[in-house]
Parts: C-alpha cells; sequence; structure tokens
C-alpha cells in the first residue's frame, strides 16, 4: 500500500480498502501483511514489475514492512453514492484522483475485521531474503529464498513415485525465466 494508506489502515482510521477487483475468497480472515510502499501518482503502482528481491537496495529503500490485516468481507460498490457515503471509512475523497470516475461500474471495498503493527519480534522474519511475487495489482506472494544445504535431512524416498505432469508444468513455469532460485514458501 502507498503512503499513507497503509499507516491510515494499521491506526484503524481506514476500515474498508478499495480496489477494482474483489479480494481472492481464499485470502477473507486470513493475516495479511503490509508493505507500505513511497507515495505515487494515483492509480500507479510504484513498483514497477512482477517480482522483488528483499537483498536489491531499490526495494529495500522504497519498501517498509509495517503490519499486517485481515479482511473480513469483500462490498460492491455500484454507486457513486454509495462510494461517497463510505467517504470515512474507506478515506478516498472524490478529489483524491481514487475517487469514482464516470463510466464505473464496481467498486469493492475490502473490511477490515483486524490489523495491528508487528513488533520487533515478528519483524525478524523479514530480515531473512525473501522475494516479493505479484500475485494481482496489490497482492504479492512473499516467499522466502531457500538457502542451498538448508532443509536437508538426507534420506530421499524409498520407492518410486508417481509424476504428475499437470503439477510439474505448473512448477516448470513459475519459475521459468524468473531466474528464481529454489524456494521455501512462508507466509507472513
Amino acid at each position: 500500500m502507498q503512503q499513507p494508506w497503509a499507516v491510515n489502515l494499521l491506526q484503524n482510521n481506514k476500515t474498508i480498502e478499495t480496489r477494482a477487483y474483489p479480494l481472492p475468497p481464499s485470502l477473507l480472515n486470513v493475516r495479511l501483511s503490509i508493505i507500505e510502499s513511497k507515495k505515487n501518482l494515483p492509480n500507479v503502482s510504484a513498483l514497477k514489475g512482477n517480482i522483488f528481491r528483499s537483498s536489491d537496495p531499490a526495494v529495500t529503500s522504497s519498501l517498509t514492512i509495517l503490519g499486517w490485516v485481515k479482511f473480513g468481507s469483500d462490498i460492491s460498490y455500484t454507486s457513486r453514492k454509495t462510494f461517497e457515503d463510505d467517504v470515512e471509512k474507506h478515506m478516498v475523497t472524490p478529489e483524491s484522483g481514487y475517487g469514482w470516475k464516470e463510466g464505473t461500474e464496481v467498486v469493492h471495498g475490502w473490511v477490515v475485521e483486524d490489523c495491528g503493527f508487528y513488533d520487533e519480534g515478528e519483524l525478524k522474519d523479514f530480515n531473512e531474503e525473501y522475494v516479493l511475487v505479484r500475485r494481482l495489482r496489490s497482492i504479492f506472494e512473499v516467499e522466502r529464498v531457500k538457502v542451498k544445504g538448508e532443509g536437508a535431512t538426507g534420506g530421499g524416498g524409498g520407492g518410486k513415485k508417481k509424476k504428475n505432469k499437470k503439477n510439474k508444468n505448473k512448477q516448470k513455469n513459475s519459475n521459468q525465466d524468473e531466474g528464481l532460485p529454489k524456494k521455501k514458501k512462508k507466509r507472513f
């Protein structure tokens, strides 16, 4: 989230996050990290591209991991009036550049169920190397980079495994052309 919206959300000043798309149902009532980016032009992402490494100084200088949120529901605004009636909840004023535009059919409102700032202990999880992978315009998956040799326990198998072509292709495509090292997924 761009400045100043992330802090406003975490301080409960902003209780609805507005987007042009619905929150995926799998992310309802799930603790999601709030990563603040520097302020940019309205409706223009401050992050160009789809994959970002925490070891890249350009990334670390433009992003700040602040806290977490759980969205409890997704509401649909289908008129300018209903959207503007909730301005105190979503903080999107008509003159902000994010306001209701002519031709808009629906704006989604992700309703905050719970939120908070991370404490020092929780922020330590982010001291490890991680990669942000854009899944939707403002939703990223945080993947912890697996260090060579990490998690090696020996053994390995005992028996043949049936290969699943669908999963094999999915894995191949997810790392294809991205030059990503093998990674261990970790939800923050």
